[in-house]
């Protein structure tokens, strides 16, 4: 006999608990759902023998609310309605040929935007301090427990010069970003030694606060997965490793050359910031300027890219008196290859008073040539 299914409109609820009550379930069946008043979430167990704590995931709401303005902007808004400043909202909108990613860091209308991601041709960037730590933990004989935030400084033991993690304690389908929480203590992600097994083969190495290791946990296997920075070199090394050629079975294949980006900010009180040192034989492929704040002088409001010699020569002049992603038109130096290396610099740019306020981000695509044909 087939399965027959009969239609019915009655509404289905489910046990309404808070957290701390949740928590107190003495292992429900797996597939168990409870409704938590405080996150207004549906939230299902999973029972994983390798953990100590329940097991509770989000199966539904994770307590945000999606709002589509299709017939104004077209933006799509995520609000978290436990939020109660309104500053709580992420938008994700086009523009020009970029998707972005906001924060709403100030109440009101229409409020004070930060962006946090944009995607372009050239790939996925992350605004400054995106990945600040949410917290800090400190190895205790080669481990870390349980840790609840994605973002973690990680400290070592005792205040020691390096230290070495091999055990972390997790939950199935956990994403976590570690980055070392002193620049002068190192933190030693080691492989197969503990829990996890490091992209290569290798044990990675933090040791600067800007490096960032991905780590991905499956608790069948009670492993995670890590990924992390590869080794820096300095620009004479990059571009001689793009100059050279790789043999395979004969054939002489030449390198890819890496794309590479400058990036920094131009203020109302740094109207020209140095934004980092292009090497010899660069080429600069492309250019975005995004304004967070406008420029508020009582006459044009301009930016441009250069370095000393030609202060337009990647950037010519453009408009940062309105917010947004701008479409910008690359100098004459933009798209060859510039056999020195340049310091580079943003310029603001305005024909009437000093303005009080002004925020834009630049950020330069470029790549290191290979080496001139004979």
């Amino acid at each position: 006999m087939p399965l027959q299914f009969k239609q019915f409109y009655e509404p289905v609820a489910f046990m309404r608990v808070t957290t701390a009550e949740r928590d107190a379930l003495d292992y429900p069946p797996d597939g168990t759902v409870i409704f938590n008043v405080e996150t207004g979430a549906l939230e299902m167990f999973q029972n994983n023998p390798a953990q100590e704590l329940p097991c509770w995931g989000t199966v539904l709401g994770s307590a945000w609310d999606v709002l589509m303005e299709a017939e104004t902007t077209g933006d799509l808004y995520f609000t978290n309605p436990a939020e109660t400043d309104p500053a709580g909202r992420y938008r994700m909108y086009v523009g020009g040929s970029t998707l972005l990613i906001d924060r709403k860091t100030e109440a009101g209308d229409p409020g004070t935007w930060a962006n946090m991601v944009f995607f372009d041709g050239y790939g996925l960037h992350l605004r400054d301090g995106l990945l600040a730590p949410q917290e800090t933990r400190t190895i205790a004989d080669g481990e870390l427990p349980l840790i609840g935030a994605i973002v973690v400084a990680v400290d070592t033991e005792g205040g020691t010069s390096t230290d070495d993690l091999d055990t972390i304690v997790g939950l199935h389908g956990q994403i976590l970003i570690i980055r070392p929480a002193n620049t002068y203590r190192s933190i030693v992600v080691k492989h197969d030694t503990g829990n996890i097994l490091c992209g290569g083969n290798a044990d990675i190495v933090l040791d600067d606060i800007q490096d960032l290791c991905l780590l991905s946990y499956e608790h069948t296997a009670d492993k995670w997965y890590a990924f992390g920075p590869t080794p820096t070199h300095d620009s004479a090394t990059v571009a001689a490793a793009s100059d050279a050629a790789l043999t395979i079975s004969g054939q002489e294949l030449s390198l890819l050359p890496v794309v590479r980006q400058l990036q920094g900010w131009i203020t109302d009180d740094n109207q020209n910031p140095t934004i980092g040192v292009l090497p010899d034989n660069h080429v600069v492929l492309a250019a975005n300027v995004w304004v967070q704040e406008a420029f508020n002088s009582d006459g044009t409001d301009t930016l441009q890219v250069g370095f000393d010699a030609d202060t337009d020569g990647y950037v010519t002049s453009t408009d940062v008196s309105t917010t947004g992603v701008k479409t910008v038109t690359l100098g004459v130096v933009a798209q060859k290859v510039v056999a020195t290396a340049k310091t580079v610099e943003a310029y603001y740019l305005n024909s009437g008073s000093e303005p009080t306020t002004g925020k834009a981000h630049v950020a330069l695509t470029y790549i290191v040539a290979t080496a001139l044909p004979a």
